[in-house]
């Protein structure tokens, strides 16, 4: 280690050449700028991941409904084609009498 006297610790923190007082000060200023910078990439992941569920759940309730009316569509298919066989069985019905 050095030994420096009083006079030149003193000389060098009037001077602004990282004695006394400043280290401390920027390192502070770091330490606080990076520990702001961690929350706000900690916000901005949490904030993508909400994003992401969203969109998966906006997706999932399409889906559902896309096949919903799939169902509906068939079903009505099913009842069209239902009467249209009961219409013929009635029409052979009144030509065999």
């Amino acid at each position: 280690m050095f030994l420096i006297s009083e006079q030149e610790l003193e000389f060098a923190a009037v001077e602004g050449d990282g004695g006394e007082g400043e280290g401390v000060k920027k390192k502070g200023k770091r330490k606080r700028r990076n520990k702001e910078e961690g929350k706000r990439k900690k916000r901005q992941i949490k904030s993508r991941k909400e994003q992401k569920k969203e969109a998966r759940r906006r997706s999932k309730k399409i889906k559902e409904e896309e096949e919903e009316e799939e169902e509906e569509e068939e079903e009505e298919e099913d009842e069209e084609e239902e009467e249209e066989e009961e219409e013929e069985e009635e029409g052979e019905k009144k030509r065999l009498k």
